[in-house]
Parts: structure tokens; sequence; C-alpha cells
């Protein structure tokens, strides 16, 4: 139903980006040091958000519609699921697709979720045959995200140490 859609709240948005996003890692198994490199890419997302929003004007890219506050919300909720279960989510057509028509808010939603992905996949170092098929499939579909925005928000993620 198109209508429930249009009514998914950012915390619902925030939570299917980030599952995505695990999901394109967890394509080839999670490992113990991945898993905790991934729950310190979800708990950048809550502290960046101010250099994302620069990032998307510097950009050009809307995102007045997007409540950033509310990633800490989704991101609480993912870490009290047990994150290997994002082994079970297959990146294929139909889960891209159905991901795609959620996220029809625009280039936010498809540059954060692609830049999550790729903070993930570059997380452990080493990028398998799974996962870089998952990741080129999930960026064919969330095709308004930008190499140069995801590129930059992955270095974001991935550079911004914290201790946990």
């Amino acid at each position: 139903s198109l209508k429930m859609i249009k009514n998914m709240s950012n915390i619902q948005l925030f939570k299917k980006i980030s599952e995505a996003a695990i999901a394109v890692a967890a394509s080839d198994g999670l490992h113990y040091d991945e898993i905790d490199s991934i729950r310190k890419i979800l708990l950048n997302v809550t502290r960046i958000t101010d250099d994302l929003k620069s990032q998307y004007d510097s950009y050009g890219i809307d995102h007045n519609n997007i409540d950033f506050s509310e990633f800490a919300v989704a991101y609480e909720s993912i870490l009290n699921t047990d994150i290997k279960s994002f082994e079970l989510i297959e990146i294929n057509d139909e889960y891209c697709k159905d991901l795609a028509n959620l996220l029809n808010e625009g280039p936010v939603l498809h540059n954060l979720c692609v830049g999550m992905a790729l903070a993930g996949l570059n997380a452990d170092g080493n990028v398998s045959d799974s996962e870089t098929e998952a990741f080129q499939l999930l960026c064919s579909y969330l095709n308004q995200a930008d190499e140069a925005v995801v590129g930059n928000i992955c270095n974001l993620l991935l550079n911004n140490d914290i201790i946990l």
C-alpha cells in the first residue's frame, strides 16, 4: 500500500537503510571484528549529522524533509538486534526494488545508504566477491546516489574515530 509507504517515519527509513547497508557487508558472513566495525559505523552516523548536512548543502541536495536526530532511535533499535541476523537478508533484485520504492524521498537516503554500505564493506579491509556483487546491485537501484557524495560519507564514517 503506497499510502503506508508515504507515511513511513524517518526512524523506519533509517532502520531500513541501515539494514540494507549491513546486509551488503553481511553477504559473505560477519566476523566479530566486522560486527564491531559495523556498530561503529552506525554510531558514527548519529555523530556526523552536521557534517552530513553540510555535505548535502555543498552538493545542493535538499535534506530538510529528513530529521537526522531520529537516526539515534533507529540505531538503538538495530544495536538491540542480533547483527548476525542480517546475514539472512539476501540483497537481490526484489529486495533492492522494494528498498528503492521506500526511499522515494530521493538522494539524501540513497547517498546515506550507499555510503554506509561502502563503509561497511571497507571496514574490515577485505572485500569479497559476494560483497562486491551485493554492493553493485544496491547501487544500481539506489541510482540517485552520487559517487563523490558517497565517497565523502564513507570517509566520514570510517575516519571519525570514536571510542565505544
